[in-house]
């Protein structure tokens, strides 16, 4: 009664991969899954005989031969037999070896960022120095513009007109020109003052650009004009005593 014998099999049967390593007089196989069946498998199952080896295959699942052998010769990247499984050595081998090129990768990685983080340390340091060079540098120039309007007011209060005067004053101008110029001339001066002070870093760049010769005729002019103080007369000289006179 099939109801109630249901649990029909093979008798003698197993799987491919189970016979291998083995050799029978006939073997017989059955093309039961196209997906189970790869270059491997047919080779494993084709070689269990001595002298007879018969492949049955379902039409339902290939239809021709070509079909067959397209089938069986595709490759899988699967590990479909176990003789390509490492042993327990060859596993404490290899796991040893993906340490070891963990371990050089981490140092490599753990190297290039100490020379990373060095690099930027230093370029920060370098940044650093460069400011504190235009900041200084700056600050002369300033002081060198300042002390020469200071200088300049000094002088036309005590103005006379006089050579002296006249050499003094283009001293000042100069080095206050000179001053405007390096600070116009160079862009990381120019852009720090621009950002401390942006109305000086106009009036200096306007300063920088003009002739210097003209700036120092204009400031000539600029100067009070004072007339000249009177002579101081001479004085007049002591009368003279009188001559006394002989007694007899």
């Amino acid at each position: 009664d099939p109801r109630t014998y249901d649990q029909w099999g093979l008798g003698y049967s197993g799987t491919g991969y189970k016979g291998q390593g083995k050799t029978q007089p006939r073997t017989a196989a059955v093309y039961d899954n196209p997906y189970a069946w790869d270059a491997r498998a047919a080779y494993v199952i084709g070689t269990r005989h001595r002298d007879d080896y018969r492949l049955f295959v379902s039409r339902d699942l290939v239809p021709d031969l070509e079909a067959l052998a397209e089938q069986i010769l595709r490759r899988r990247d699967d590990r479909g037999s176990s003789l390509r499984f490492a042993t327990a050595g060859e596993l404490q081998v290899r796991q040893d070896q993906l340490a070891t090129a963990a371990r050089a990768t981490l140092r490599a990685a753990l190297g290039k960022s100490r020379e990373v983080r060095a690099a930027k340390a230093a370029r920060e340091r370098e940044q650093q120095r460069q400011q504190a060079a235009v900041e200084k540098t700056l600050s002369r120039h300033r002081a060198a513009l300042t002390q020469s309007a200071q200088d300049r007011k000094k002088l036309a209060a005590a103005w006379r007109g006089g050579a002296e005067d006249t050499t003094a004053l283009a001293r000042l101008v100069t080095s206050g020109w000179e001053a405007a110029r390096a600070i116009a001339g160079n862009p990381a001066l120019l852009a720090a003052l621009r950002e401390e002070d942006p109305d000086q870093a106009s009036e200096v760049e306007a300063f920088a650009r003009q002739d210097r010769d003209q700036l120092i005729a204009a400031a000539q002019r600029r100067m009070p004009q004072r007339s000249a103080p009177p002579p101081t007369p001479a004085p007049e000289p002591d009368p003279e005593p009188p001559t006394p006179r002989m007694r007899r």
